[in-house]
């Protein structure tokens, strides 16, 4: 959902810190930034780094490319399990659960920050 050159320009970070050396640069910021490219697209993540309210009003993840996998990977770079960090990101929010229509109005809200910041597309919405 980011604007083609936004996208254009994070993606070229990214390949550009994918060919740092381990002691320029650490694999764990190549994840997170992989991660937030895909979020503020709207796609699947790979490793789980981002966050945000579901549907059903929960604060979880954002979609996982390989739910099955993301554990894996994650300990390849040595972070802690997906589950683990759940439990603490979601121990941190001041709300547990918000209403299905509240977590509609956040996501909205959301989306139109990428569309109004962002340059993002009003027709790749997803609520």
């Amino acid at each position: 959902m980011i604007n083609e050159a936004y996208t254009k320009l994070l993606r070229k970070m990214l390949n550009i810190m994918k060919h740092m050396s381990a002691e320029e640069i650490s694999q764990k910021n190549l994840a997170y930034l992989e991660d937030r490219i895909c979020f503020y697209e709207r796609n699947p993540q790979k490793y789980g780094t981002e966050f945000d309210w579901s549907l059903e009003g929960y604060f979880e993840p954002w979609v996982l490319q390989i739910s099955t996998q993301v554990d894996n990977w994650r300990k390849q770079l040595g972070m802690d399990p997906l589950d683990q960090v759940k439990t603490e990101m979601t121990s941190n929010t001041s709300r547990q659960k918000l209403s299905s229509q509240a977590a509609k109005k956040l996501q909205r809200e959301m989306e139109d920050w990428l569309i109004e910041k962002k340059g993002s597309r009003e027709h790749e919405r997803t609520v």
